[in-house]
């Protein structure tokens, strides 16, 4: 609501703390993920010399990084779910908030696959990221090359979609918590998860435009570099 402010004074639903803020922590993420995972490699190639150029190595570089990328995306969720609850006052079984949290990082992941499997490949964050094949779409149409701006508006469309994607699927596991514990006679527990997504078409509209703004941003200083 537009007469709540943050800590900093700025209104809750700012164009800085709807846009700006998830860019950043979106941003962030990914560097963190992709030092601790390139850490680990870089110690392995350092000591292995040559072993970096091996089929198996590049798989095994995939696997760690969107491992260590959704495994930090799975601690967030974690701590999220005891903050709320616990603001709330309700007591939620360990449990249940470890599985929740796993299975929408788990279904988080497997969105991204099937989104980069409809565009033939990763964006140019992904890529950097997990080292995933880039996609050839905005790249060419037929035997015509397209600009690298093309590119990147493709690759914002892509992250946007996955994005949108992703936000139903953590929707659908905590609907699906609400229905378990309804069934199980912990009505309270219920709406707990089945008020911790929500979503509506502006929601998903915002969950759309941050995804883009990220892509541009990233792919826009890796055409830069």
């Amino acid at each position: 609501h537009t007469d709540k402010y943050n800590v900093d004074g700025t209104p809750a639903d700012s164009f800085y703390m709807n846009y700006v803020v998830p860019v950043v922590d979106t941003l962030s993420k990914a560097v963190v993920s992709r030092a601790i995972s390139g850490g680990i490699l870089d110690n392995i190639t350092g000591k292995v010399p040559g072993i970096e150029r091996t089929p198996s190595f590049a798989t095994f570089s995939k696997v760690l990084s969107t491992t260590t990328f959704y495994t930090y995306v799975t601690g967030q969720n974690i701590t999220e779910m005891y903050r709320q609850f616990a603001a709330d006052g309700i007591s939620v079984p360990n449990g249940q908030i470890l599985v929740n949290a796993t299975l929408k990082s788990t279904l988080q992941a497997g969105a991204e696959l099937v989104v980069d499997r409809v565009f033939g490949g990763a964006t140019q964050l992904d890529n950097w990221m997990f080292g995933r094949k880039m996609s050839s779409v905005g790249s060419k149409i037929g035997n015509l090359k397209l600009s690298a701006a093309s590119k990147i508006l493709i690759d914002a469309i892509h992250e946007g979609t996955e994005e949108v994607l992703q936000d139903c699927t953590d929707w659908f596991v905590d609907r699906s918590f609400k229905l378990i514990n309804n069934c199980l006679g912990n009505p309270e527990i219920a709406d707990e998860f089945g008020n911790m997504t929500q979503i509506s078409m502006s929601s998903l509209f915002n969950t759309f435009v941050v995804a883009a703004l990220t892509s541009l941003v990233s792919s826009t200083f890796a055409v830069a570099g």
